[in-house]
């Protein structure tokens, strides 16, 4: 599924979409950008920015983020920053 903020509410998926750029709101990492790169077996591999590390987050704490307004949908990433990624 592609990410398009118009028609997907945060709170409609708790999976990360290909493509797409979420924020982190609150708590620790309040500030980042998060840029999904794709699945593993136990969590979720994002790009974050502006401090360009990888971010290694659970699945259920990616859940737990969204349900909680912790980490928000933001828009779909250009494809030049998903492939540099």
């Amino acid at each position: 599924m592609k990410c398009k903020t118009t028609t997907i509410s945060t709170k409609t998926t708790s999976n990360p979409l290909n493509n797409c750029i979420y924020a982190v709101v609150t708590g620790t990492y309040v500030g980042e950008m998060l840029i999904y790169i794709e699945p593993r077996l136990e969590d979720y591999v994002f790009l974050s920015v502006p401090k360009n590390v990888n971010r290694y987050i659970p699945k259920d704490k990616f859940e737990f983020g969204m349900n909680h307004g912790i980490i928000e949908l933001v828009e779909e990433a250009p494809q030049e920053v998903v492939d540099i990624a």
